[in-house]
């Protein structure tokens, strides 16, 4: 039985302190109603599909953008395909002036080609400016237990919804035509690395290891990266805590080398 997931948690008239100061600090998903009401694109969108696509042309830059279009049966959901050893749409690029003109000529078209363009940048597209409805539980069964504590929201136009980082998501347009705007940032200097990062180069020098060194690498990892049980190497000054200590602009340089030239030596024949 599918559960249904909760609602998220709605809030008005929303500016910078009560964002930084409560909404943030829950560190969970919430939904900022009319937040960018007053946008002219969102008054543009309010009009008609036609007129946001005419609002946005004035800010292509002409640049070729990134595109999925994949055949109407797939109805919008861009996935892998049946056998998941590919991909149930064709990767290409085009204008995305030329994107939104044809999802405006084929919004009646019930079988037109899925297309989609995301995640793409505002400065260099833009200058100036998957639907899981019924899941298979019998394939995933898993599901159930994630939907018990998810949490869903409807937003309208002029609508936000903050997501903590980390926080598995999915989007479903409900309109013919729909256009989002997304926003990242970290809240960390400029020279730390993304941890995405670490996770490949784990790929590459620990999860391989026999489960004894595994579990050795672990404990280390939870006392001096995720320090569990408190800060760590508290017995030692600062000045003498190393790479370990607190991560500054002169440590970041000095790993950022170490590992550039650990990963640049070629690994023994076997």
């Amino acid at each position: 039985m599918r559960v249904a997931p909760k609602r998220a948690e709605e809030w008005e008239d929303v500016d910078a302190a009560l964002f930084k100061n409560t909404i943030r600090t829950r560190d969970r998903p919430a939904v900022l109603r009319g937040l960018v009401r007053a946008w002219p694109s969102t008054k543009a969108g309010l009009e008609s599909a036609h007129s946001l696509t005419a609002y946005l042309k004035t800010f292509d830059s002409g640049h070729a953008a990134p595109l999925f279009e994949g055949p109407a049966s797939i109805k919008g959901r861009f996935f892998y395909n049946d056998t998941l050893d590919g991909f149930n749409f064709e990767s290409k690029r085009a204008l995305l002036g030329d994107v939104l003109e044809r999802l405006c000529q084929e919004l009646k078209n019930e079988s037109a080609p899925a297309l989609y363009s995301g995640s793409v940048s505002l400065p260099i597209y833009f200058p100036g400016f998957s639907n899981t409805n019924n899941p298979d539980l019998e394939r995933f069964p898993r599901y159930a237990e994630a939907a018990k504590v998810a949490e869903v929201a409807e937003l309208g136009p002029g609508d936000a919804v903050y997501i903590p980082a980390l926080w598995w998501h999915n989007v479903e347009a409900l309109e013919e035509f729909n256009v989002l705007v997304n926003y990242w940032w970290r809240d960390v200097p400029d020279f730390f690395e993304s941890p995405s990062n670490a996770l490949l180069y784990s790929l590459l020098a620990v999860k391989g290891l026999p489960p004894s060194q595994r579990r050795g690498w672990k404990a280390l990892f939870d006392y001096l990266i995720f320090q569990s049980d408190g800060p760590s190497l508290e017995h030692l000054p600062p000045a003498v805590q190393g790479l370990f200590g607190e991560l500054t602009q002169a440590n970041a340089d000095r790993i950022r080398s170490i590992l550039l030239k650990n990963l640049s030596r070629k690994p023994p024949l076997s």
